[in-house]
């Protein structure tokens, strides 16, 4: 009877336990779903530091380049404290501006760093962004950790991921602990750009790639606007503020017709999209852009990439129009010499559509294709025309020329 009593203890020990066990990962399921997303002033402050992220990357590349020098070439420059200070201080001040919209008081966080300007403040500001920009459990936690020197640390940030940063005790504590792992490495100015630096370029990856925050772009994909359609999307005509957080974009309202494969910003289809680069709310910071023209996607890129067609500055066949052009549909034949070229078209010009067309009467566009003009039939230079427009001018014989590539109208639901 003593041994059948001590097995019940036992099964009912163990299944305490389990059920101890089951409900702990039940309410750390629910703490999950229940967290708190950003609010307005969170989120613009969240922006913003997540934008000058990459400016601090450039600028410390120039010190901290991970290419080999050529040979010959005047050695990088080394980096010292005073320069890793002006480096860091947009982002120590946008990290300010980050730790207020969540609870951290100027007072509270002087009298633990001693400054606003201590770079301190920029390792709070990161270890706050990657909390609550980024799955805790995801690369950008682990590249966190590993720039920040081991896994001691991550138990105490894994501990404060339910974003809740109203009680002055939860504030003291990952401040303290963010103290403690600067003092114990020396970060200083110099020591917190290099600690930054590695960690972007654990995260983000010198080279784009799964999980970076450039995902290469697949040249085989579609060119429209990922579905389901955001209500609004942000847009700009001033390509050089993608991706900068120099001011916020506008936004207008986003529909598309199948009718005519084109995007509109009111539900009538009466108003195409503005000529513009057009950014996902989700690539606010990465620089992501869909540039649009005559109300179709005509290119997908990385703004940090370099400038596209420009918008506002229509591309236009050289004047006088000439009286016949060839073109063809097959980029690797341009320029070759492989086979001539098996169409040619007249070409007239439409200053009230702006588009070109085939005919005098002006009642047929051009196809869509690539046109060379007789002058330019073995040096691979080219006019790329699509819904009757000049979209892009390239020269298929320079290294890293890649034209828009056309493609059939796709219909989204």
């Amino acid at each position: 009877m003593k041994k059948i009593n001590l097995l019940v203890v036992i099964l009912l020990f163990v299944f305490g336990i389990q059920s101890c066990k089951k409900t702990e990962s039940i309410q750390k399921d629910q703490t999950q779903s229940e967290k708190k997303l950003p609010n307005s002033s969170q989120r613009l402050a969240l922006q913003k530091f997540g934008n000058s992220l990459p400016q601090l990357n450039n600028s410390l590349e120039e010190f901290i380049g991970v290419a080999p020098p050529v040979t010959g070439a005047p050695a990088t420059p080394p980096l010292t404290e005073a320069q890793a200070a002006a480096l860091l201080a947009p982002l120590i001040n946008n990290s300010g501006t980050l730790l207020n919209s969540y609870g951290f008081s100027n007072l509270e966080i002087t009298e633990e760093y001693g400054s606003m300007n201590d770079p301190k403040v920029a390792i709070l500001g990161l270890v706050l962004y990657v909390l609550n920009e980024n799955d805790p459990d995801g690369p950008a936690m682990d590249c966190l950790i590993t720039a920040l020197g081991g896994d001691d640390i991550r138990d105490l940030l894994e501990s404060t991921v339910e974003r809740d940063f109203n009680t002055y005790g939860t504030r003291k504590l990952i401040m303290r602990a963010v103290g403690k792992v600067a003092a114990r490495f020396g970060l200083g100015h110099l020591g917190t750009a290099i600690m930054i630096y590695e960690f972007m370029n654990c995260y983000w990856g010198v080279e784009s790639g799964p999980g970076s925050m450039y995902p290469p772009i697949d040249p085989n994909t579609p060119l429209i606007l990922p579905t389901p359609l955001q209500q609004t999307i942000y847009y700009t005509t001033n390509f050089s503020i993608i991706g900068t957080g120099l001011e916020p974009y506008p936004s207008t309202d986003l529909f598309y017709n199948p009718g005519d494969s084109k995007y509109y910003s009111d539900v009538s289809f009466n108003q195409q999209l503005q000529d513009a680069y057009y950014i996902l709310n989700v690539d606010y910071n990465t620089g992501k852009y869909y540039q649009i023209l005559n109300g179709k996607v005509v290119k997908i890129a990385y703004a940090k990439d370099g400038p596209p067609t420009p918008i506002g500055q229509p591309l236009l066949f050289p004047t006088p129009l000439p009286s016949m052009a060839y073109f063809t549909t097959v980029y690797t034949a341009i320029g070759n010499g492989f086979e001539p070229y098996s169409f040619s078209t007249g070409i007239f010009y439409s200053p009230y559509t702006g588009k070109y067309y085939s005919d005098s009467s002006l009642t047929v566009k051009l196809t869509d294709a690539f046109y060379i003009l007789q002058e330019d039939y073995t040096s691979g230079k080219y006019y790329q025309v699509i819904d009757g427009k000049v979209v892009h001018i390239g020269h298929a014989q320079l290294p890293g020329d890649v034209p828009i590539t056309p493609t059939p109208p796709v219909v989204q639901p």
